[in-house]
């Protein structure tokens, strides 16, 4: 009997007489597991001296983290102290609009045309008119006539003696 195909002589040489697998056949025994060296962990190599680079990169990470957090700390100083000006000028701005609330009511009350009249009558002296009399209205479209008015005297001229010198007359 010869092989029908090089499938089916592989499966031979496998040692195998399982039908080839290609051809829609159950699939093929798994191999045996070959032996693999079992794993081993390795230490690392010793170094001869630490690595300066990495330590300097450490140093300035730290101070700028250290340098960041002083900035922090800084700014919220500055923050609060802000806080606390406000503060103090809304307390000032509060205590001047009340001091003005209470001068515009004390206007007011000296404004009343009542306290008007009291303060002219008893402190300057004035009295009340006994008859109003109303001026008759005037067009201003009509002209006025001219005022009769009088010449203003001329001043008298000053008086000069009519010599420079005294006369000393003997008497």
């Amino acid at each position: 009997m010869a092989p029908a195909s090089g499938s089916a002589s592989a499966a031979a040489r496998r040692g195998s007489a399982a039908p080839d697998w290609r051809r829609g056949s159950a699939a093929p025994d798994p191999r045996p597991a070959s032996r693999k060296p079992p794993l081993r962990v390795l230490s690392p190599a010793p170094r001869s001296k630490p690595r300066r680079g990495n330590r300097v990169l450490l140093l300035v990470s730290a101070l700028f983290v250290v340098g960041s957090l002083m900035a922090v700390v800084v700014a919220d100083d500055v923050v609060a102290q802000g806080q606390v000006q406000l503060s103090a000028v809304q307390q000032q701005v509060n205590s001047l609009t009340n001091t003005h609330r209470e001068l515009q009511t004390g206007v007011s009350v000296q404004r009343a045309p009542q306290m008007v009249v009291n303060l002219a009558e008893n402190q300057l002296g004035m009295v009340s008119p006994g008859q109003i009399t109303d001026l008759p209205q005037v067009s201003l479209a009509t002209p006025l006539p001219v005022p009769q008015t009088a010449p203003i005297p001329a001043p008298p001229p000053p008086s000069t003696p009519t010599s420079s010198t005294p006369s000393t007359a003997p008497n």
